[in-house]
């Protein structure tokens, strides 16, 4: 269909008629600007337009849409331009119904995109333990997301028949200290909206991680303990397959260490049913070691004093993870932490000579 050819046969129509294109657009019941792009070809007139038109002009629909009045030559011509437009429509509708459902396609594409970078790998769960010489944290839970994050303590449970006060949640922050909530309930969960001054929120989880402690006051003293965040879950969906078999190789790895251990424990080292530890004195050349088993974290312990320096190794055996601290002048300090089950270090550096050092005399010997 030739709209310019369309316009200059309406235009021709409208001459031998002797009328101009304002009392066209009068009886046609539109604007003369209507008419003008008709005749000049810029639109098309509608199916109810190109009725009235025929009538008005007294011509055929079909001579319109083909621009030339019937002769004997285009005869059958004429005859086939309903079925050629009606060819064009469909193919015009096609067309349309092909672009709509590219722009679809496209649109559904994009939204899952979106919503992929803003889901994808941002809701965390994290078990929480810690230790020291007159607590034992246990059974903590920490949830992070995007929108709100939570953190249950769990349970503070003495090591000898004491009471604690109250407890102060802490992170380190470039050497200082923010505080996150202070209670004297271990029930207590602290419910924080991601804003951005909140200490205790996804946008800050990294220094969660590495520098949160917990503070515990009892009978006008206190012990600072650094919490271990153990990852339990990521809305990770490409991994979640992966994960779960290093899951259960850890697991099964874990057990049979734990099983062992626990069974030579049981047999030569000195129950301590107050604090519900095993315990044992091991001396290499000048160094006395103190070794402890915590049967109910599962936590090997090691302490010794070398140049007046106090060191504590604490083997997690749940999370196949080996932590190394000093502690010098009541000032505790963990240097590195290094998971053994995968030979992998978790902090900048680590020794892997007093590494291998540990693991060789202090727990493969009794699981051997």
């Amino acid at each position: 269909m030739d709209t310019k050819k369309i316009g200059k046969f309406l235009a021709e129509l409208r001459k031998e008629k002797g009328v101009t294109q304002e009392q066209v657009g009068y009886e046609l019941m539109t604007s003369r600007e209507n008419i003008s792009k008709w005749e000049r070809g810029i639109n098309t007139p509608t199916p109810d337009s190109l009725l009235l038109l025929s009538k008005y002009y007294d011509v055929s629909v079909n001579e319109i849409l083909l621009g030339e009045r019937k002769t004997e030559e285009n005869k059958e011509q004429i005859e086939n331009v309903s079925v050629e437009v009606m060819k064009a429509g469909e193919k015009r509708v096609k067309t349309v119904l092909k672009n709509f459902v590219i722009v679809i396609a496209f649109m559904t594409v994009s939204f899952l995109a979106y919503y992929f970078v803003n889901t994808y790998n941002t809701i965390k769960v994290y078990k929480i333990d810690g230790m020291s010489d007159n607590f034992y944290i246990k059974d903590g839970l920490a949830i992070f997301s995007k929108g709100k994050s939570y953190l249950r303590i769990g349970n503070i449970e003495p090591k000898s028949d004491i009471e604690f006060d109250g407890f102060e949640i802490f992170i380190k922050d470039k050497g200082a200290e923010q505080v996150a909530f202070y209670s004297d309930d271990d029930n207590y969960t602290l419910i924080s909206n991601n804003g951005y001054k909140e200490i205790y929120s996804y946008n800050n989880l990294k220094n969660i991680e590495k520098d949160t402690y917990i503070k515990i006051k009892y009978q006008g003293k206190e012990d600072v303990i650094k919490l271990n965040f153990q990852r339990d879950m990521t809305n990770n969906l490409f991994m979640n397959k992966n994960e779960t078999d290093v899951v259960d190789e850890d697991v099964k790895y874990n057990n049979n260490i734990v099983q062992k251990l626990e069974s030579y424990v049981k047999e030569n080292w000195k129950f301590n049913n107050e604090t519900s530890e095993y315990s044992y004195n091991y001396v290499d050349g000048n160094i006395n070691y103190v070794l402890y088993y915590l049967p109910n974290l599962q936590i090997l312990r090691i302490e010794s004093f070398d140049n007046k320096i106090r060191k504590i190794v604490e083997i997690n055996l749940v999370r196949s993870l080996l932590s190394y601290s000093e502690d010098n002048n009541d000032n505790l300090q963990e240097l590195y932490q290094y998971k053994f089950s995968t030979n992998k270090c978790l902090s900048v550096e680590c020794n892997k000579e007093q590494i291998n050092y540990y693991l060789d005399n202090f727990l493969y010997k009794y699981i051997k």
